[in-house]
Formats: C-alpha cells, sequence, structure tokens
C-alpha cells in the first residue's frame, strides 16, 4: 500500500479523537491489506463503529447526538492531520 505510513497516522489520530468521544471502548488501530484501501492514491482509513445486529450498539448508533460525537471526532483527526502530499514510489 504505498500511503501505509500516512493511513496509519490517520488511523491514529482518528483513533484517539473517537476514544475520547465515544461512550464505549476502542478496539484500536487494526492494519489489513483491504482491496478497499489498496485502491485510492491517498491516506485511507475504514472505520468500523459499532454494530447494528447488536441492540445495545444499534440503538447508540441511531441517536444523533452519537453522529454528532464521531462527526467532531472525525473532523478534529482530519484538522490535526498533516496536509502533506507524498506521492508513492514510481510517480
Amino acid at each position: 500500500m504505498p500511503y501505509w505510513e500516512q493511513s496509519r497516522r490517520l488511523a491514529v489520530l482518528l483513533e484517539r479523537e473517537l476514544r475520547q468521544g465515544l461512550p464505549w471502548p476502542s478496539g484500536g488501530v487494526i492494519e489489513a491489506d483491504l482491496y478497499l484501501l489498496r485502491r485510492v492514491a491517498m491516506a485511507a482509513v475504514l472505520l468500523e463503529l459499532g454494530c447494528l445486529n447488536y441492540p445495545p450498539e444499534a440503538a447508540e448508533l441511531a441517536k444523533p447526538s452519537f453522529q454528532a460525537a464521531v462527526a467532531r471526532a472525525v473532523a478534529e483527526a482530519v484538522r490535526g492531520y498533516p496536509q502533506v502530499r507524498v506521492l508513492p514510489a514510481g510517480r
């Protein structure tokens, strides 16, 4: 993944902000070689915020206050991410 290091930095920022703003523990940052993330030409992360099949989490996910907390956390993480364009090797 050409943007692995940049993606990891963004994931760490997101995890920190989400951990502070959400009502349940974080699962941490997990590295995965996913097709979806390999195919982009920029830093990319996949967020899993809960499970709709688990009623307590599904109820929390539906709350506007939860959604606002997620939006704030993501905005703060993106704001804190260094906006430096780095081209992948070979370009």
